[in-house]
């Protein structure tokens, strides 16, 4: 068998935005455009990069900086499309966006909605009680 060699960018190939399957088949998220879940799949793809640049905050918290016109270049929809998914996101409550002004990219929080239901002692994971 004869088998080529990855050059340049064909290792992006690989690279995959992964959306939970919970936004798909969950009510909690019946709400939201499939927009927003693209645009939360693509922010937990850069929760990845938070961890390695260290994007913490002082309670340790990890959270992205994505500036509104690079999401544009990366994912392909307008501005406009991203804002109003970022607002679904927020209003539901799985991020948390820190606008910080002064031309400084917004801080967006990604949170985890599956959590483990302890005080019932149960080890399924459960999906947070959105807003």
């Amino acid at each position: 068998m004869k088998l080529d060699y990855h050059y340049g960018r064909q290792a992006m190939q690989y690279a995959m935005v992964e959306i939970p399957l919970l936004m798909f088949l969950d009510d909690a998220f019946e709400s939201l455009s499939i927009e927003a879940k693209v645009v939360y799949g693509i922010l937990l793809q850069r929760i990845k990069l938070a961890g390695r640049n260290g994007w913490r905050d002082e309670e340790g918290k990890l959270y992205v900086i994505y500036p509104l016109e690079q999401m544009r270049k990366d994912i392909g929809l307008s501005t406009k499309v991203i804002s109003a998914g970022l607002k679904q996101l927020e209003e539901i409550g799985i991020i948390d966006i820190v606008v910080r002004g002064q031309g400084k990219p917004n801080i967006i929080y990604v949170k985890n909605f599956i959590y483990k239901d302890e005080e019932n002692g149960s080890r399924d994971a459960k999906i947070a009680s959105l807003k």
